[in-house]
């Protein structure tokens, strides 16, 4: 316990003030050690004369993952001496942790059919949460009208590291290689930038979803074990439609709370699909998959803590259950004109301590576990390690 307690404290200091790494800890990414994709986001500061390889996660004690957020402020830095890696607090010189960092999976260099990598199709995400960002492009960036933390698009022009448009041949022959390679898969994210109407986002989501359930495992039992994020209809209909694929956890996230917040922060979520709306869709959704089983994810620094606590029990209320990953500012967000400031390390306690609570109260369980979430400490809190 007492070890994970301590990674539990170093993964809250690390994802509130960024890391740096030293050269002697960037041996062997992209070879033997998992590199970071950029598929949909990109929140480092630091500057570099060439695209930098850094890991796509840091393993602390316990198998708890870090995402490495590089700040050129933050006191910490990974060093390696000889073959250990360790965290180190400059202002004091403190060697704090050893951390580590994931295996590069030995599925990403599969190639499919068209010579293309399995890598520019799927991630993995944590330890073992197969991720499918089905296109990588949002109307709402086309429209103007991004999210204010997202820089879907900015990424996609800066890195050009995976397909933008997947088709339905091309992403069911990698879900297959993917299935037949790797034998620790436990979850799988599916998700994609939005479309305007929304019925034609439910039907590619139908479309993708019913392919991936004629090739997962059979531990699986028939479920795509998991979460898929849209913005569905709320047509019950097309509800059920969905959940007849058998996708366990569907969200159609909220991110912020307070409708005034949402038309702020996410125009284009309010115009094509409205924050009344999705409320009227959670009640639907819930209805279909249960209480207990819809999940709502939020970024957690953006609501006023006040507000996103009611959000978090508004939700939990209604048989959702609430979740949030910590907000970074990434550079070529919309955020960063509006002057948004990363949350304290206050704030975060606060939210995930609410949300744990919440859970004890409503028998719900946190999403997916310490080593696949990288950027939330829900599992940890709940687990009594913070």
């Amino acid at each position: 316990m007492e070890m994970y307690k301590k990674s539990a404290a170093l993964k809250l200091k690390l994802l509130i003030n960024g890391i740096r790494i030293d050269d002697s800890a960037l041996y062997g990414l992209g070879d033997k050690y998992k590199e970071y994709q950029y598929g949909y986001n990109d929140s480092n500061w630091m500057k570099h004369g060439q695209r930098q390889v850094i890991p796509s996660e840091l393993v602390l004690p316990g198998e708890i993952v870090v995402a490495p957020h590089l700040r050129p402020t933050s006191p910490y830095i990974i060093n390696r001496i000889g073959d250990t890696m360790y965290v180190i607090n400059e202002k004091t010189g403190e060697s704090i942790s050893t951390i580590d960092y994931l295996p590069r999976p030995k599925i990403w260099d599969i190639k499919l059919s068209d010579g293309s990598k399995l890598k520019e199709y799927l991630n993995v995400y944590g330890a073992n949460c197969l991720n499918l960002f089905i296109v990588a492009n949002c109307d709402f960036w086309n429209e103007g009208m991004p999210c204010v933390f997202c820089s879907l698009q900015p990424t996609q022009n800066l890195h050009k590291e995976v397909v933008v448009h997947k088709s339905l041949e091309k992403i069911e022959e990698a879900v297959t290689l993917a299935f037949e390679n790797e034998d620790n898969l436990d979850w799988m994210i599916i998700t994609g930038g939005s479309l305007k109407d929304r019925k034609m986002e439910l039907q590619r989501y139908y479309d993708v979803l019913s392919i991936i359930k004629k090739h997962i495992p059979k531990r699986w039992n028939g479920k795509i074990k998991g979460n898929a994020a849209l913005l569905p209809t709320n047509n019950e209909r097309d509800l059920y439609k969905l959940f007849e694929t058998g996708i366990e956890h569907p969200s159609f996230n909220m991110e912020v709370w307070g409708e005034q917040l949402f038309k702020s922060y996410c125009a284009g979520k309010e115009k094509y699909a409205s924050f009344g709306n999705l409320m009227e869709t959670y009640k639907k959704a819930v209805n279909i998959w249960g209480p207990g089983q819809v999940w709502c994810n939020f970024v957690g620094g953006i609501s006023p803590i006040k507000d996103l606590k009611e959000g978090f029990r508004f939700m939990a209320d209604m048989g959702v259950v609430p979740g949030a990953n910590i907000f970074h500012l990434d550079p070529k967000a919309v955020g960063v004109k509006l002057g948004l400031k990363e949350p304290t390390e206050d704030y975060v306690f606060e939210m995930y301590e609410c949300l744990s609570s919440l859970y004890k109260e409503y028998g719900y369980q946190p999403f997916f576990s310490h080593s696949v979430l990288r950027n939330s400490l829900s599992n940890e809190m709940f687990h009594g390690w913070l």
